[in-house]
């Protein structure tokens, strides 16, 4: 039971208008799942790039959705420049605009100009990189540090 004391009327007002605020906020929440085109209701991470777009990475792919539709990468057999694993565990941008994704395969760089996915190798230092070096072990975690560069978490590798 609810009991109202005499007051300056504020509070009751301020009462009546937080419940009508949080009214309006389930308005605002959109469920968005198989039917709208999202690749896998598995959904192990959700990023959003300086350009506003949502990247979500599933059991079954990537999928960037620009508020209306999705467009959806996932491992295409006949294709070597495709996502090469489609469990996305882990999404980040770094300082340069670089879309990076992390699979229990490696991480790879997405070039939005092609569409288009690019391993991460270990480079050691002062020395070339060798192609035969390709990060393959999962990833846990993508971190962007305040310098722009990213920190990439594994299993086993650190």
């Amino acid at each position: 039971m609810f009991y109202f004391y005499p007051s300056s009327g504020k509070k009751p007002v301020i009462l009546i208008l937080l419940i009508i605020v949080s009214l309006t906020v389930n308005a605002q929440f959109k469920r968005i799942g198989l039917k709208e085109g999202l690749s896998n209701n598995s959904v192990t991470t959700i990023f959003q790039d300086r350009y506003g777009f949502m990247w979500v990475g599933t059991f079954d792919g990537l999928n960037q959705y620009d508020g209306y539709q999705f467009r959806t990468f996932k491992n295409s057999l006949d294709d070597s420049l495709s996502l090469p694993n489609n469990r996305v565990s882990a999404i980040e941008e770094d300082g340069a605009a670089n879309l990076w994704v992390g699979t229990k395969m490696g991480v790879y760089r997405l070039d939005k100009s092609k569409w288009s996915f690019f391993p991460l190798f270990y480079r050691e230092e002062n020395k070339p990189i060798n192609p035969d070096r390709k990060v393959t072990t999962p990833i846990n975690a993508l971190l962007k540090m305040e310098n722009g560069n990213l920190l990439i978490c594994t299993a086993g590798n650190g």
